[in-house]
């Protein structure tokens, strides 16, 4: 498995977050996550990536087990894998080539002429070639999605994250990006985790996609498997109905916290 997470357990304050939540992903496979608010979706990448211990259970990345590793040996880790952060986290001083080019010329040894070379050919496939100049002020949402895709993919990886990689673009430019992950993920053979509430996004991009709720993983499957769900937490979330089992709760919550 390239992405496992074993019994996992984490508690922040009074909040259970994760109880006992396993997952498998296994090499060259998408699998997309989706789930309410709150319900520790963006944490788990945090914890795949060391950013966050969990307090209990076991977490396995290319088969190394990461959750109990130092710093150091955790920076190692990181070099299998690539990140696209929810809001690009660009830096707005940098232009696109010297954001993209950031992981290498930090974290390797390759030669100014290796980077540039590397950097055009990772443009040339987010069909960003030409803009190498520009800085995010001056790029769409779309072209700085752009942007944080190709210097997540830049170093090679086995291993992709997407938080969230369609929010807060149109509907057309959404499709781009979501036609853009399907092509890389198969160009490059990567393992990818993909975290979204886009239903479109979901059901085009995964092999398998899973519910996080109430502090585990309610249900996993194929897309047809998911559409086709009975379960009524699920049923309800993929349509967006505003009657069931959901609101329910979390109108009982909000009354009990009042």
């Amino acid at each position: 498995m390239m992405i496992e997470l074993r019994g996992v357990y984490k508690q922040f304050q009074n909040h259970q977050l994760f109880t006992d939540l396993n997952l498998s992903i296994k090499a060259r496979e998408t699998v997309v996550l989706f789930g309410p608010s709150g319900s520790g979706k963006t944490v788990l990448i945090k914890m795949c990536l060391g950013l966050i211990k969990p307090d209990r259970g076991e977490i396995y990345l290319d088969g190394e087990r990461i959750d109990n590793l130092p710093e150091k040996q955790l920076t190692q880790i990181r070099m299998k894998t690539g990140t696209l952060f929810q809001y690009y986290a660009l830096f707005d001083s940098l232009t696109v080539s010297q954001n993209v080019a950031f992981y290498l010329a930090n974290h390797t040894d390759m030669t100014e002429e290796e980077i540039n070379t590397r950097v055009r050919e990772i443009l040339i496939q987010v069909n960003l070639d030409g803009n190498q100049h520009l800085k995010p002020a001056e790029l769409s949402g779309g072209m700085q999605k752009r942007v944080g895709i190709a210097r997540a993919l830049v170093h090679q990886p086995k291993i992709i994250f997407y938080d969230s990689p369609t929010d807060g673009l149109d509907p057309v430019t959404a499709d781009r990006i979501i036609d853009l992950i399907k092509k890389l993920d198969t160009d490059l053979g990567t393992t990818s985790l993909v975290i979204s509430n886009d239903m479109n996004t979901a059901f085009r991009v995964a092999d398998r996609m899973g519910m996080i709720y109430n502090g585990n993983i309610l249900q996993i499957g194929t897309p047809g498997a998911i559409a086709a769900s009975k379960d009524p937490y699920v049923y309800q979330f993929i349509r967006g109905l505003e009657t069931g089992p959901l609101l329910d709760e979390m109108e009982k919550i909000t009354s009990d916290n009042d």
